[in-house]
């Protein structure tokens, strides 16, 4: 059995002009990001979408330990979409998320790496 290395980039979303690429399913509704061509689901077709960069800290946490020569500490957090799904942002700034803190997502600096920003109350 061939061993594979697994690129992360290949599981997170992608910026775009518009918003946060993703998909959802013509069937039952959820939505993914990055998109798949068959709902993981129902496995009804997905349709791509645009979802609004802006949402909710689910969870975050703060890495230690060097991953595929990326800089470390480095931070993790889920941010649910407000009008999407729940994306798993790496970030170069080692900063802890309060669950719950309203966030922008942004390009950042580093390839694959997203910046965060506090929107202020709800």
């Amino acid at each position: 059995m061939t061993r594979r290395e697994i690129d992360p980039t290949e599981y997170q979303p992608s910026l775009t002009a518009t918003g946060v690429a993703g998909g959802r399913c013509l069937s039952c509704g959820r939505a993914t990001a990055p998109a798949t061509h068959r709902c993981p689901w129902c496995g009804a077709v997905v349709e791509f979408a645009d979802f609004a960069p802006r949402g909710v800290v689910w969870a975050s946490t703060v890495v230690h330990l060097d991953s595929a020569g990326r800089a470390v500490p480095r931070a993790l957090a889920y941010v649910d979409l407000d009008d999407g799904p729940r994306v798993l942002v790496s970030q170069a700034e080692a900063v802890v998320w309060p669950v719950g803190t309203p966030v922008t997502l942004g390009a950042a600096t580093v390839a694959a790496d997203w910046a965060l920003a506090h929107r202020g109350r709800r």
